[in-house]
């Protein structure tokens, strides 16, 4: 039996997307290889239990208060480094799911790259989170193989790292089946119940963080409510992340702040709801290495306005309208066009859930696997 060690720190602190990415990869690979292992090695604290681990009886969990002697961090308090074996035992293989990687280890290494944003712009992120990116791009070079999302963040791997793209692959997230069209009288409704917002509203969804261009998008809405009339609130679902932008204030500054909803963290089995209610999902995000949101959107039916940086195109196709995301008045435009023109919606809509479709789980399963596979067995 080959067993596989992921890194389970993402889900242990509900690190968004990532976190998505660790859960569902796991549980894919483990459906499509029953005769193999899946640890998912985290520290104790904090502990969470939605969805970690992934119901399956080849997938098990391990915490350990040695997690950060293992990794060499998040704890700046670890000057011992202990060999990963020690740890979690003898190992076929071990899968970097973010930004942390074993210090010492005889397995091969294999380290997904989501995005290189702190790389590319500092100013997204606190001195630490830039350092912490930066060690573990030292690290690239000692991985095996590396993964990168899309293949704009395999080009960012090559330059910025210096790694040659032979050494890179391109391996898509997936899209779970619980995104795909409802009826959006009935998520309307439920929204409303659970979430007190009544009528239709523009959604983001995503960690608050400079960015995502919140501010801006903040402001193309207030444009939309003066300049048209629209009824609609603009709901940005997410968790504050580093460097909190007062997007109440910027709202009440712009004349919205009643008409802009932060509901906090979205529970994953509510987000559909979520995508099925909206009229237009708008994401003019300033860099993403991938964008999952956008896929979620795109399977859920929904048409969306995005920014036209980054991943994103790529990972978009022509299932959405692409905007300068500095632009208010391109962003105020394009969710307005969408509004105010029902065919148009239409077509994106069909564009973008043909393009969804190319986005499962099983599928990143099948080629992570078969990463694993090439570097157990010295290919």
């Amino acid at each position: 039996m080959r067993r596989i060690v992921l890194d389970g720190l993402p889900l242990a602190v509900r690190s968004a997307g990532v976190a998505t990415y660790t859960r569902e990869l796991t549980r894919a690979m483990a459906a499509l290889a029953p005769d193999w292992s899946f640890a998912l090695f985290q520290p104790p604290w904090p502990r969470r239990d939605d969805g970690d681990p992934p119901p399956r009886a080849n997938v098990s969990t391990l915490r350990s208060w040695r997690y950060p002697l293992v990794m060499g961090q998040p704890a700046p308090w670890a000057r011992a480094v202990l060999p990963l074996e020690s740890v979690v035992g003898a190992v076929s293989a071990f899968h970097g799911t973010t930004y942390a990687i074993p210090a010492r280890h005889r397995a091969p290494l294999v380290i997904t790259v989501h995005d290189l944003a702190l790389l590319r712009h500092p100013n997204f992120g606190s001195r630490a989170l830039v350092a912490m990116v930066e060690r573990a791009a030292r690290g690239f070079a000692r991985a095996d193989r590396l993964i990168a999302v899309s293949e704009a963040t395999r080009a960012d791997i090559a330059e910025l790292c210096d790694i040659d793209r032979a050494r890179i692959d391109v391996v898509y997230n997936g899209c779970g089946s619980e995104f795909h069209p409802r009826d959006r009288d009935v998520c309307r409704r439920q929204v409303e119940a659970v979430f007190a917002v009544a009528g239709p509203f523009i959604l983001h969804v995503g960690t608050l963080e400079p960015r995502k261009n919140l501010p801006n998008l903040i402001r193309a809405f207030a444009r939309l409510r003066r300049e048209r009339g629209i009824p609609h609130r603009l709901v940005l679902a997410g968790a504050p992340g580093w460097g909190g932008e007062p997007l109440r204030e910027i709202a009440a500054g712009e004349g919205v702040a009643d008409h802009v909803v932060l509901p906090g963290r979205v529970a994953k089995e509510l987000l559909p709801i979520l995508y099925g209610a909206a009229d237009v999902f708008a994401y003019p995000s300033l860099y993403e290495g991938f964008g999952l949101p956008v896929i979620e959107a795109m399977a859920s039916g929904t048409p969306i306005v995005a920014s036209d940086r980054g991943a994103l195109p790529e990972i978009a196709g022509g299932g959405a309208r692409l905007v300068d995301p500095t632009d208010c008045d391109a962003i105020a435009g394009a969710i307005g066009e969408l509004l105010d023109n029902p065919a148009q919606a239409a077509a994106l809509t069909a564009e973008g859930l043909k393009r969804a479709a190319q986005f499962s789980w099983a599928r990143a399963a099948r080629e992570t696997l078969a990463i694993y596979t090439s570097v157990i067995d010295g290919a």
